[in-house]
């Protein structure tokens, strides 16, 4: 057991020194000729009434998350408790690329909540796909409205046509993909009663995922999918603006649509494989790159940049740290892990 926590640790090692090495690059790039100084008056500037309505707002996203949850699983767990994790969930997704973070949300609906495996799967899978479902769409709909005037016009195009045929295909073959790494494993590996543990995972969550849809809940997953959405940007726009006072920016000057091309851009960074620790450094620097060309200066855009997402970091981890802890408690009143 302890060698192969060791050939974890090794294999983890690396990734993690290339995300610190990019965040630290592209800190110092950034904040080069401003220094974090700057970034700190700028959050002791910010205008807090609008603060407050972009907790707000996350605060709906966080209930369109649970309800999509409870949409999604087949076992019920009790509200309160799959909030906590939904929290756990909102954090942990920040701090690896990729939003590999998120797969904490599995271990903690089983062990914590007794959902099934597979249930627990199922939900997962398909919250993560409908999640780039809903913003195409919106991605598409914005660069519409915005009459396609920006440089990069033609990319961002392209990035959400893309994104929208990804995510219908791997919902599409969703299920066959499962069933075919069940049967693959039963093939390659007959004798092995891991794979064959794997296999019948696999193929469950498949039966779950089918499920999903045999009993009309894959719509209402769609519907509330668009509101995480929607809800998220628009708890990103509110904070945005309200850092942006200090900087000489006035209020709703910098438009809704605007905003969201801007905010999308640095939020799908987030998913890249390669990104820095916590996104720090990636999420600024393709903040900055579209904010540039929505009509603010490259300090502004800069400063904005680090404001809101230290902000809106510091709100998640403050949250999720707090329902991890509650989460925990029982636990280690018991004695147990």
């Amino acid at each position: 057991m302890n060698n192969k926590h060791s050939v974890t640790n090794r294999k983890s090692w690396p990734h993690l020194l290339a995300a610190i090495a990019v965040s630290v690059v592209l800190v110092a790039w950034l904040l080069r000729d401003m220094g974090v100084g700057a970034v700190v008056e700028t959050i002791r500037g910010v205008w807090v009434p609008g603060l407050l309505m972009g907790v707000a707002a996350f605060a709906v996203m966080t209930l369109a998350r649970v309800f999509r949850y409870r949409v999604l699983l087949e076992d019920k767990p009790a509200f309160g408790p799959l909030v906590l994790v939904t929290l756990v969930r909102g954090m942990a997704g920040d701090l690896l690329p990729a939003r590999l973070g998120t797969l904490v949300y599995v271990w903690l609906v089983t062990k914590r909540l007794r959902v099934r495996l597979d249930d627990a799967f199922a939900s997962f899978f398909l919250a993560l796909v409908l999640d780039m479902v809903a913003i195409a769409p919106l991605l598409l709909l914005a660069l519409a409205v915005m009459g396609f005037g920006l440089q990069s016009t033609g990319a961002l195009a392209l990035l959400a046509g893309s994104l929208l045929g990804v995510s219908i295909m791997a919902l599409v073959l969703m299920v066959p993909s499962l069933r075919l790494a069940a049967k693959t494993l039963e093939i390659v590996m007959p004798r092995a009663e891991r794979a064959r543990r794997l296999a019948t995972l696999a193929n469950d969550t498949a039966d779950q995922v089918t499920a999903v849809s045999t009993r009309g809940a894959l719509w209402p997953a769609v519907a509330l999918s668009f509101l995480v959405r929607v809800s998220k940007f628009g708890a990103h726009y509110l904070v945005l603006q309200s850092v942006l006072v200090p900087l000489g920016v006035s209020w709703g000057s910098l438009g809704v649509v605007e905003s969201f091309l801007g905010v999308a851009g640095a939020e799908l960074s987030s998913m890249l494989p390669i990104a820095g620790l916590g996104a720090f450094g990636t999420w600024e620097a393709a903040f900055a790159f579209g904010f540039t060309q929505l009509g603010l200066t490259f300090d502004q855009a800069v400063l904005a940049g680090f404001a809101t997402h230290i902000l809106t970091q510091l709100h998640d981890y403050g949250l999720g740290v707090t329902a991890l802890v509650i989460l925990w408690w029982p636990s280690r009143r018991r004695g147990s892990i």
